[in-house]
């Protein structure tokens, strides 16, 4: 057996409590001996106090399932110099002083201090054990040990004020009146746990002490039934978890009566400050999570339920809605094939949810009970060929129009059909490394795809006889630019003809052709780019009086149906290539017009631009799409990952910053937006903390 002995004398408590867990944990015995050589024991603590916190501890251990920690709940306490003290004390208070000797002093101290409340140890400085006479007087007048006290001695005390009853009483008395003027002063008695009043009394941390005492059983003498109902009158909260949920609990019948339902937004705080969105959420995590320490009663569940009470998830609850959602367009159209872009009414994305359930299924991470709702109404989870979904597409539009000359900007359900069916052309040609299987090239060909040379050649002749019944009618081949037969641009069609003529480029066959139905090829690209030159500059001229020059774009037309658009886009072409005359540079400059081609990224970032002011939105949704013909949901996808690389420069940021786009923020301004987030929600911890006792946030943490 291992005998710890203390040799170091100590006034501080916790150096004393350092001293026996030190001692404890030396020995490896469950019944260690501890000898107190110095007698620290008797100087800082009564056996009783000791005891209180022992019991105190063991029930908190045993509430929180900490039984395991428990190794002894009693200690027995072997003091061999008893006696010997007892006898001295009063061999000293009889030997070294009178009782009217003793009473002067006790005048003296109330004199200084107002009240006789003296410490046990306290002596006066001539050396009277003053703090022993009072305990004295005071157990003799109650009876606990024994002698006799006159009236007079009766008297004298109490013309000072004396208190004689016993100690733990005095501390009650102070601690209920403290308790009581708070009550009277804010209408309630909820101090926080570190409430101290003007008069030093530590109120917060003495009310957190009674709830345990109560609750756990410990000074049972202490909590009487009156002293309770003391309590009861001035508004005491036993069980401050309870007291939560009837208060919050009063506020969602509140919002219940307002709302109709109990889907309150996690940040939502009521006009009192209560945080009842977030008060839900706990409340759910409390019922389905079986460590959280407060349990929903069956009472409270029912109440909560009465009013509509969302046990899931918002995650969960936005599932169901998506999927009722899909059962209300089965109803509606009779298919469970949702489009990409649709979206209901109440603004649920169901095509883009439908086809992230197919990534799930296929990733594993749809639930079985998912799998089984969405199998029981027939829905698909394989994913379907994407290159048969766009064929369809094509299908589709072939059946309605009876041909595949569709804009080159065509876009239908997300997917860019014009683009992916010169994919395929160029696939059928072999210019790309992919190929078709026999079936796909079969179906292509049966919708009417034309590709490889005998389709241009076919082309060719189909435009040739176009030009040719034009000159049939007009007897010349002067085809304005904007001419156009059937949707087809004849006279741009000519103009090709003219250059691929005059860049040695065409089919003898070709040029034979053309010049049997009169056309000119000697000097007549000259004489029409000068005609060109003129009408362009009249139809920008007037363009640029009435709207300015901020107003073109690349498709603008003008009243009489001039393309002036296209015809400054092919002016910039020439300049590019350096075959802009300088007198037209000149005049362009004077106009304002800007001639130089901007960088890629520009000239997307002007069509997100144009589309966010187009449509009064900060926001590019997928499938969207540029003049150009530019996927602009992919480039501003883009635009985030080059950002978080820092690819992006100062003056791309902030033009992005200019349409509004709130991730382009500088490094710093974010770093300081987290620091600011971060210090509110800190306040709002310290002060729930500061509240709250540390008996309550063990019960109370999730709320």
């Amino acid at each position: 057996m291992t005998l710890p002995i203390q040799l170091r004398p100590t006034i501080s408590p916790i150096i004393y409590k350092q001293q026996i867990g030190r001692a404890l944990s030396a020995s490896k015995s469950r019944n260690p001996v501890i000898f107190d050589i110095v007698n620290n024991i008797e100087n800082l603590y009564s056996i009783d106090a000791i005891e209180e916190e022992m019991q105190v501890a063991i029930q908190y251990y045993r509430s929180h399932g900490g039984e395991g920690f428990v190794v002894n709940e009693t200690f027995e306490l072997v003091d061999k110099v008893a006696d010997c003290k007892r006898l001295f004390y009063e061999l000293e208070g009889t030997l070294s002083a009178s009782w009217d000797l003793m009473y002067e002093q006790a005048k003296i101290y109330f004199e200084q201090n107002g009240n006789l409340d003296v410490p046990k140890r306290y002596f006066t400085p001539e050396g009277y054990s003053l703090g022993l006479w009072i305990l004295t007087q005071r157990r003799v007048y109650n009876g606990t040990v024994n002698g006799n006290l006159t009236q007079v001695q009766i008297d004298k005390p109490n013309a000072l004020g004396m208190r004689w009853e016993s100690a733990a009483d005095a501390t009650w008395d102070k601690y209920y009146n403290a308790a009581k003027s708070y009550y009277e002063a804010h209408g309630d008695l909820k101090p926080q746990a570190t409430f101290v009043d003007e008069n030093g009394v530590d109120l917060g941390r003495w009310i957190a002490q009674i709830r345990v005492y109560r609750k756990s059983g410990i000074k049972s003498r202490m909590m009487s039934y009156e002293r309770i109902a003391a309590l009861d009158k001035i508004g005491i909260i036993w069980s401050v978890p309870d007291y939560l949920f009837e208060t919050n609990y009063a506020e969602a019948v509140r919002y219940h009566r307002e709302h109709g339902n109990l889907d309150v937004p996690f940040r939502y705080i009521d006009s009192e400050g209560i945080h009842l969105g977030q008060w839900l959420v706990n409340i759910r995590s409390s019922r389905t999570n079986p460590k959280k320490s407060y349990k929903l009663t069956d009472e409270q569940i029912a109440r909560l339920d009465a009013l509509g009470m969302i046990w899931g998830s918002k995650y969960e609850k936005q599932w169901d809605d998506a999927f009722q959602a899909l059962l209300d367009y089965q109803k509606l159209y009779g298919t469970l094939d949702v489009p990409l872009s649709f979206k209901t009414e109440s603004g649920i994305a169901l095509g883009k949810w439908t086809r992230r359930q197919r990534d799930f299924y296929a990733n594993g991470r749809l639930t079985d009970e998912r799998i089984e709702r969405l199998r029981g109404i027939g829905f698909v989870l394989e994913k379907s060929d994407p290159w048969e979904e766009k064929y369809l597409l094509a299908k589709a539009y072939f059946e309605e129009h009876g041909n595949l000359d569709m804009p080159g900007n065509y876009v239908i359900n997300g997917v860019w059909l014009h683009k992916w069916l010169n994919e395929q052309k160029q696939i059928a040609e072999g210019r790309r490394k992919k190929t078709h299987t026999p079936e796909q090239l079969a179906k292509l060909e049966a919708i009417g795809l034309r590709y490889g040379a005998t389709f241009y050649e076919e082309q060719w002749n189909e435009r040739f006889e176009m030009a040719k019944a034009y000159y049939e009618e007009h007897g010349n081949l002067n085809i304005p630019k904007n001419y156009t037969v059937g949707g087809f641009q004849l006279g741009v069609w000519i103009r090709q003809q003219k250059a691929q003529y005059k860049a040695r480029n065409m089919p003898a066959d070709h040029a034979e052709r053309l010049t049997a139905i009169g056309m000119e090829w000697d000097n007549a690209i000259e004489k029409r780019v000068t005609n060109s030159y003129e009408q362009g500059f009249q139809h920008l001229e007037a363009f640029v009086s009435e709207h300015s020059v901020d107003a073109l774009k690349g498709d603008t037309i003008c009243a009489d149906g001039y393309r002036l658009g296209s015809w400054i886009s092919n002016c910039k072409t020439k300049y590019r290539n350096g075959k802009l005359p300088k007198k037209h540079i000149i005049h362009f400059e004077q106009l304002g017009v800007q001639l130089e081609k901007p960088e890629p990224w520009e000239e997307r970032y002007q069509e997100v631009k144009a589309y966010l002011e187009k449509n009064n939105t900060t926001y590019i949704p997928q499938g969207t799409y540029g003049e150009s013909g530019y996927d602009l949901f992919s480039w501003v996808n883009d635009q985030h990952r080059a950002y978080k690389k820092g690819k992006l420069s100062a003056e791309q940021m902030k033009k992005l910053d200019e349409i509004g786009y709130p991730f382009l923020k500088d490094k710093k301004a974010k770093q300081e937006q987290r620091k600011k987030k971060w210090f509110e929600t800190a306040v709002i911890v310290m002060e729930y903390v500061q509240s709250h006792s540390p008996d309550e946030l063990n019960d109370e943490t999730e709320y």
